[in-house]
């Protein structure tokens, strides 16, 4: 029988979504251990031998969902989704269909319980996040996946894989979530790629069971498309499990909303200790639609929120941030630091001079310079180095740096952003898996400078701190 698109019941069970707009989105789980984001497991091909310990250190005995909804109510967001299992296979949920669980950790907790309890009793519409993939599930495909942490691992051949069979798992999992938790109000699946996408996952199944279960939960688009599409709903010709909105990683706005920037000119951890500390990090603010007459006061109270107002705000424009960023990321903080220090560390090891030496005089204290640098600027930093220092500066700076060699070949870099060659290239090398981006991070792992550093700072005084929370203190 085909499939009736049910416009009435769609715009019923979605009418709270499309008004409530201001949500909290909380992305939590085992990764949060080696603390190298969600894809960790991927992007440093991470096998389960060496991942699934990490269970055995998972206790956040400080975790209080209560409080956490209070003060997403008080911040004035209307609902709250948490990740129930992400593509690790760790479940924050009490799964009867895994071992590998929040509850058989130090913690022995249900999450998702807590959190649903926390939401609705803090007058919050709740939902969950669930991956349709599992990269510790022995069935889910591993060898040339586009994303499994042993996909280039001829070891890990899928020969004697049940693909079907881990769809049951998978299946088995979301009906858990939907009959043993109460009321659903979000279900957000992540996500489809390559050839599996809609019916790959039985996605018709699936949908079906889910809204016989939880009929008013409102359902993203991913089981059939992730970041880069839109769905069959988006199209006007809706499958049985299209989405009830799309999740786009890349959109222009509509009309009738704002859109404002509130960038804080640091990582997100330095944002967090500076707050903690009762400082802050500078922040930019922009507003390129203002459709309610308020967007610029929002923008500040999200700045000040987050403790930048403390540090300093300064207007700028869309444009103008965009470009500057990249421009400065590229050139000079990340690309241009990073080379030039690796450049300054090989000279010397291949001088015969001892890689401690190297390390210390090329890397180390470049913290130093910098701290000087951002106290008193260039001229306190000069006066606090030695004269000798200085006149080497003046002398051979520009031996090492040629300035209009070196600002030409700037320009070539900021025309690449400003014409959209250097965002079109990112988007291309995300969509290709980041094969270049993973083989490059892996070949600085290996690079002696990062051996020999990572030595070297375990025998300085704050031993084996890594914590990059106090990075900037």
């Amino acid at each position: 029988m085909p499939f009736v698109f049910d416009r009435d019941a769609y715009e019923r069970r979605t009418a709270w979504f499309t008004r409530a707009r201001f949500g909290l989105f909380l992305h939590w789980g085992l990764y949060a251990i080696p603390a190298r984001g969600e894809w960790v497991r991927s992007v440093e091909r991470i096998p389960n031998g060496e991942y699934d310990p990490l269970m055995a250190q998972f206790n956040p005995r400080h975790c209080d969902m209560r409080s956490w909804m209070a003060a997403a109510k008080g911040a004035g967001m209307q609902y709250a989704v948490l990740t129930a299992k992400h593509h690790d296979g760790f479940c924050m949920f009490d799964s009867a269909y895994t071992e590998f669980k929040s509850t058989n950790s130090p913690a022995g907790r249900d999450f998702v319980r807590e959190f649903l309890d926390a939401a609705r009793e803090a007058g919050l519409r709740a939902g969950l996040y669930f991956s349709l993939i599992d990269w510790r599930h022995p069935d889910f495909p591993h060898f040339g996946d586009r994303n499994h942490p042993m996909r280039d691992d001829p070891a890990y051949g899928n020969g004697g894989r049940d693909f079907g069979r881990y769809l049951d798992y998978m299946h088995a999992q979301v009906r858990e979530l939907c009959s043993n938790y109460g009321k659903l109000d979000l279900l957000w699946f992540d996500f489809s790629y390559g050839e599996l996408r809609g019916e790959a996952w039985r996605g018709t199944q699936l949908m079906e069971m889910v809204r016989s279960l939880q009929p008013g939960v409102v359902v993203n688009n991913r089981l059939e498309v992730s970041g880069e599409g839109f769905g069959s709903l988006a199209a006007c010709a809706p499958t049985p499990f299209h989405g009830d909105f799309v999740s786009p990683e890349q959109i222009v706005p509509p009309a009738g909303v704002d859109v404002f920037m509130a960038a804080p000119k640091g990582p997100g951890h330095t944002v967090r200790s500076t707050y903690v500390a009762g400082k802050g990090v500078p922040c930019l603010v922009a507003v390129e639609q203002d459709a309610t007459g308020h967007a610029y006061q929002i923008a500040l109270a999200y700045i000040a929120g987050i403790g930048g107002a403390r540090a300093g705000v300064m207007e700028t424009t869309f444009h103008d941030e965009t470009e500057t960023d990249l421009f400065g990321e590229q050139t000079v903080l990340c690309g241009g630091v990073v080379d030039l220090m690796r450049c300054g560390f090989e000279v010397l090891v291949e001088a015969g001079y001892e890689p401690e030496n190297a390390y210390f005089e090329c890397i180390h204290e470049m913290k130093l310079i910098i701290d000087l640098i951002n106290k008193g600027g260039v001229a306190a930093m000069n006066y606090s180095i030695s004269d000798t220092a200085e006149f080497g500066e003046y002398v051979s700076g520009p031996r090492v740096i040629p300035h209009e060699e070196t600002k030409a070949r700037m320009r070539a870099v900021l025309s690449d952003i400003q014409d959209g060659t250097f965002a079109g290239r990112w988007i291309a090398e995300n969509k290709n898996g980041r094969t270049f981006f993973n083989s490059k991070r892996a070949q600085l792992k290996k690079h002696q400078m990062e051996i020999v550093g990572s030595e070297l700072r375990k025998n300085m005084i704050w031993g084996g701190d890594s914590d990059l929370d106090t990075a900037s203190n």
